[in-house]
């Protein structure tokens, strides 16, 4: 059952606007693997000196001053597109000799083996901003950004393999060839089918082939050499031997190192995504009317970069070039952006998810959250007055009770023709509402596609009095009970929306036909300084985190949970669970989950035959003792296998890791697992999760309480 707490929405980011670029501020449910990361390796472990930005050179010599700043979110909106770039080709650059390493005599380890040398580890310290007692001037981000630019994708090469067409043998130009490579790398994706995609690919195909070429429509044309040339190549790649690769790496590596690392005052931070995207065709979110088309090439001319003015200007790779503009603006947390060629969006360039700039960020989000807390009682109150207005009052009170109560997103008014058909509660449309009644009373049935084109189905009523129905209900993720001492406030909504999809009005037509979401959030501002659409949002689902965490504490089964990780891991994502049916954060189910689910059972299967197997042999052991702990550990370990699948099962279709990212304040997790048989907090966050909560894991102890 989604759990009613819920409140709002993401004010949708600025950045495809047309006007003066701003940077997105809002990566809410971009899942924290898509941002672009840079390598897992320490900063300065992964960059040479010699291939740091110049002020770092200096940065190392100087005493590190700890100052405090806030930040505009990552804004990271790649599509994971097979790309190619249509840059022409330059001559390769030599290769340069490989020096002889000198081979030392091997040591053992006593057996006659040979030890495997130690491996080397740097460790940087880390900068604590959030102990820094020198705040930079209001507005202000930075004193001095010194970096080394972007990279760009390496130039397309031509493989000459011809495609057919109607059977016969068709040669292309370069040109020609890179559009139809792109399309054969995707000819095994569910868009190859979509007619949508193929549409918009044969149009901008069929310009580059000219009217009097023999290539007519999409449908005669075979692309399968080239997919065949494609898998080949593929197999080469994981023919190579381990020292083959390696060299392959380290190349990479080093290419890539000097864009690694910027010198943001007086220390280094992890750059976050600062590969150039390349060309290739476009997917887009959920279903974009634009899949299809062919993204173009990004030329340094097309880049603004940001630093200050005495640092070292970030020098163009690209010989005969230059970058658009280049700015000093410190007000600014982005290092560069450029326009993507599909949509005119705005891309940036940020730091990574783990510095100090977007960690200030997230903690002023998560502060902004607790702070309506404070308020909460009173908005809930003012909107139950409002509830009972009329026009634009009403529309707007109506529509914050959904947000707060349903974790339905603001949403914003958009051309179809150039994103998808996805909408929030204040674009929401007479068509997408149901109104209806049962035994217990009124409802509301919603059913529309959301953000990223993700199906939002919710019945939304009165608790049943019936324990057992109102259990059925709460299994059921498509099923929103009404929030305690909510009842009333609900037949009120209703009322509302009758009147609101009253026959007047066609099945396309406005549900809130006065409202939008900058007036809803100016609206907002009003009862509190800075409260938007989204602060709902991540109060709720933190909120609902933690009440649904701190169940444990009186729980009448707590020894239960805490009898093993696994166990204790359940119960962690049982509430976790809870907040993503709040908010709608579903995934595709992996097409491996049958078949993992079988194995699972497997083992399962094994380690009962081998209980029952050790129970007979109990009767005649000599060591009866010895024998009854062998069965308790196996027991434990059959405990643990049917625990994780119960896990399995129930998450199946179920995003956990982007309420974790970008609506749960971290201080909750951290101090839950500090407060109970001081839990792992790697089994509930991973290795990117804590390096981007530093500062909540030192914050909080186990008393925090959101």
């Amino acid at each position: 059952s989604r759990l009613t707490m819920s409140e709002s929405d993401d004010d949708k980011p600025l950045k495809s606007s047309k006007k003066e670029p701003k940077p997105e501020e809002d990566d809410d449910d971009v899942p924290l693997k898509k941002a672009k990361s840079s390598k897992k390796e320490n900063v300065q472990s992964q960059v040479k000196e010699e291939n740091a930005p110049t002020a770092a050179k200096e940065s190392k010599k100087k005493k590190k001053t700890k100052r405090k700043r806030g930040d505009d979110d990552d804004d990271d909106d790649d599509d994971d597109e097979e790309d190619f770039d249509t840059r022409k080709k330059k001559a390769p650059a030599k290769k340069e000799k490989s020096s002889k390493s000198s081979s030392k005599s091997a040591k053992t380890d006593g057996k006659g083996q040979p030890k495997k040398p130690k491996k080397e580890v740097k460790v940087e310290p880390v900068y604590e901003w959030w102990k820094d007692e020198q705040p930079l001037a209001q507005g202000k981000k930075w004193r001095f950004l010194e970096h080394n630019g972007v990279i760009f994708p390496p130039n397309y090469e031509p493989h000459g393999v011809k495609m057919k067409y109607d059977g016969q043998i068709i040669s292309l130009t370069p040109e020609q060839e890179a559009i139809a490579t792109m399309y054969a790398a995707m000819s095994r994706t569910d868009y190859a089918g979509k007619d949508v995609f193929k549409k918009n690919f044969w149009k901008e195909f069929s310009e580059k082939l000219g009217k009097n070429h023999a290539i007519k429509d999409l449908e005669n044309c075979d692309f399968q050499p080239i997919v065949d040339h494609l898998d080949a190549e593929r197999e080469k790649k994981k023919a190579l031997t381990k020292e083959e690769k390696l060299k392959i790496k380290q190349a990479k590596e080093k290419t890539e190192a000097p864009y690694v690392t910027v010198v943001l005052d007086s220390h280094l931070e992890k750059n976050g995504n600062f590969r150039v995207e390349p060309a290739g065709l476009f997917r887009g979110r959920g279903e974009h009317p634009k899949m299809g088309q062919v993204k173009g090439v990004i030329q340094p001319e097309d880049i603004t970069m940001n630093c200050s003015e005495d640092a070292c200007p970030p020098r163009c790779s690209l010989p005969g070039h230059a970058w658009q503009s280049l700015v000093h603006k410190d007000e600014q947390t982005w290092l560069a952006f450029y326009k993507d060629t599909i949509n005119g969006e705005f891309k940036y360039v940020f730091l990574s998810a783990g510095s100090s700039l977007k960690g200030q960020s997230d903690r002023e989000k998560f502060e902004k959250a607790r702070e309506l807390k404070k308020h909460v009682a009173r908005i809930r109150q003012r909107i139950t007055q409002g509830l009972k207005s009329s026009g634009l009052e009403m529309q707007q009170n109506t529509a914050l009770w959904l947000i707060d109560n349903l974790a339905i997103r603001a949403g914003n008014e958009k051309d179809t023709n150039e994103e998808a058909d996805t909408v929030g509660c204040c674009s929401l449309r007479v068509e997408h509402i149901t109104l209806g009644t049962d035994e217990e009373g009124p409802t509301i049935y919603f059913n529309f596609l959301g953000k990223d084109s993700i199906e939002y189905k919710n019945l939304v009523k009165l608790r049943p009095k019936d324990e057992e129905k109102a259990k059925e209900g709460e299994e059921n993720p498509c099923v929103s009970f009404v929030r305690e001492g909510e009842e009333k406030n609900f037949r009120r909504v209703v009322e509302n929306m009758r009147s609101l999809t009253s026959n007047s009005k066609k099945p396309s037509d406005d549900v809130f036909d006065q409202l939008n979401t900058s007036s809803l959030n100016t609206y907002l501002k009003d009862l509190m300084p800075g409260l938007t659409a989204k602060v709902f949002r991540t109060y709720n689902a933190s909120f609902t985190l933690d009440q649904e965490l701190y169940k444990l504490e009186d729980h009448p089964e707590k020894s239960s949970f805490l009898r093993n990780d696994a166990t204790q891991l359940k119960f962690y994502n049982d509430a976790n669970y809870q907040v993503a049916i709040l908010c709608n954060h579903s995934r595709a189910v992996s097409k491996t989950f049958d078949s993992q689910v079988e194995k699972m059972d497997e083992k399962i299967k094994g380690l009962h035959e081998e209980l029952a197997d050790l129970k007979k042999k109990k009767k005649s052991a000599d060591n009866k003792e010895q024998m009854k702990k062998k069965i308790a550990n196996l027991e434990e370990r059959i405990s643990k296998q049917e625990t994780q699948k119960q896990i399995k099962l129930k998450l199946a279709g179920v995003a956990l890791s982007t309420s974790k990212v970008n609506y749960l304040d971290p201080r909750i997790t951290v101090a839950w697992c500090k407060r109970f048989g001081n839990f792992p907090l790697n089994k509930v966050f991973n290795k990117s999760l804590i390096t981007k909560f530093k500062w909540a894991i030192d914050e909080a102890d186990e008393d925090w309480r959101f």
